[in-house]
């Protein structure tokens, strides 16, 4: 790979421009971007030279992009329900790809269908040798937490709580539950994979509660292993929902830390934990997630990713929940 990876985006006029935007700043050469028409893809185009600098190619389709280019990453960021055949296609082209969350999501797809094609493009990536991460950006906060919580990640941390809080704005008209779990669970089960990366749901211990604009879903962990000593429980307790006030906060072992975003005095943006009155300043988790994932594909140490087989343990974990309705 050369020193400046070359990244193509499916998808750059929505949450893709944050997509090309870090990944600009942390020194990758967007080449190209694919929308799903040649005058949408230029009027992106001209939209990311703005914020971007952007000086690749624009294109019409991805099968016209991935013809035409040779891009050492794909960042798919078009809607969910297109995410299994550009995901395909771009680990097809021999890309690496980095997925916007949810990584599939048909509602009218039979979840067990939409659970074989995760687990058939995880083992595409594994048999072309390419990464497979999914954008699970919260997981960038985890070493803030550590640090402010005095724990270590992996199955042996001593975590024995975990909770996370998650709103997005809440517009007009009816919440539907299944499309708020799937936009915003991911995240809350990407930070509970960092810092337990081994785990397994213990049976019949997921509840669900559902009301108009919140759902709390709870359940027990218990770490992987075949050995008969004692294993330490996790409980977990999620909740997500929609509020004209959003609330973003991450709970370890009974600390809760609330998340916030801002800009700070020098104009960039930031992200800040706080607990009481004490605040911890880090990077946008975005930012953060894609510095760790161009620094894996140079074979450099980073940060948590959910890379892999982690993604359909994560679709699995998302999919029980549906399932519990």
């Amino acid at each position: 790979m050369s020193a400046r990876t070359r990244v193509a985006v499916i998808g750059a006029s929505g949450i893709g421009k944050h997509h090309a935007r870090w990944l600009a700043w942390e020194g990758a050469d967007v080449c190209a971007i694919a929308g799903s028409s040649s005058v949408s893809a230029a009027v992106t185009g001209e939209a990311l030279r703005r914020i971007t600098p952007f000086a690749g190619r624009t294109y019409g389709s991805v099968g016209e992009m991935l013809d035409a280019e040779t891009p050492d990453l794909v960042a798919v960021a078009s809607p969910p329900a297109l995410h299994g055949e550009h995901v395909r296609a771009a680990l097809q082209a021999g890309a690496h790809v980095l997925c916007e969350k949810p990584f599939l999501w048909k509602r009218e797809v039979p979840l067990g269908d939409l659970m074989g094609e995760a687990e058939a493009l995880v083992a595409l990536a594994e048999q072309s040798g390419r990464e497979l991460v999914l954008m699970a950006q919260y997981a960038g906060l985890v070493p803030t937490l550590a640090r402010i919580g005095s724990f270590c990640s992996g199955p042996d941390s001593g975590v024995w709580q975990f909770g996370m809080k998650m709103e997005s704005v809440h517009g007009t008209g009816a919440d539907e539950f299944e499309d708020t779990w799937v936009d915003l669970g991911p995240h809350p089960l990407a930070v509970l994979l960092a810092l337990l990366p081994e785990f397994r749901m213990v049976e019949d211990s997921l509840t669900v509660d559902i009301e108009q604009h919140e759902t709390r879903v709870a359940f027990d962990v218990e770490p992987l292993g075949s050995d008969a000593s004692p294993r330490q429980l996790c409980h977990a307790n999620i909740i997500v929902g929609k509020s004209s006030a959003p609330e973003r906060w991450v709970e370890v072992n009974g600390l809760r830390m609330h998340y916030s975003g801002r800009t700070n005095a020098a104009g960039a943006f930031r992200a800040y934990l706080s607990v009481g009155e004490t605040e911890a300043e880090t990077d946008d988790p975005m930012q953060l997630y894609i510095r760790w994932t161009l620094a894996r594909l140079a074979g450099e140490s980073h940060g948590p990713l959910l890379i892999g087989r982690a993604i359909t343990r994560a679709q699995e974990l998302l999919f029980r929940v549906l399932r519990a309705l």
